[in-house]
């Protein structure tokens, strides 16, 4: 019975007094028959209820003592001594935008202002093999 003791005390200690809320269903109707037979388990379980309740009551003063405002002011103090980030783009990234754009537009207007006089004469044209090919796998060695 002393191994069933100290198993109650461990699981009571692990999940609290409340049984009814322990996750593991197997485990809490084993301790529901521990309580029922064992009277040393009784008096860990009546002790962890106790503690339970003065925690409980402890912790409403505590809140009443804090004030709800607490937090953002301290947020916001912590807020105001932080560094103001910078984008990371910065103040250049909209600008070399915009020059992407202006070269866009200048080699489109060259290309329908410019190259329609070239279109008159002959055009030249580019042949390009690829090396992987035609390269040096076509050739026959001796």
């Amino acid at each position: 019975m002393n191994g069933d003791l100290v198993r109650f005390t461990e699981l009571v200690d692990r999940y609290g007094p409340d049984i009814g809320c322990w996750p593991d269903a197997i485990e809490a109707n084993w301790a529901r028959r521990t309580l029922m037979a064992a009277p040393e388990a009784r008096a860990v379980h009546e002790e962890a209820l106790r503690l339970s309740d003065a925690l409980a009551g402890y912790g409403a003063a505590l809140d009443v003592m804090v004030k709800p405002d607490v937090s953002s002011r301290v947020a916001a103090a912590v807020m105001v001594k932080l560094p103001r980030r910078v984008s990371e783009f910065g103040w250049w990234m909209p600008r070399i935008a915009a020059g992407f754009m202006l070269a866009v537009i200048a080699g489109g207007m060259f290309d329908f202002y410019v190259q329609q006089g070239a279109q008159a004469q002959d055009s030249i044209e580019l042949a390009s093999l690829d090396t992987l090919v035609y390269g040096p796998g076509e050739l026959e060695l001796p």
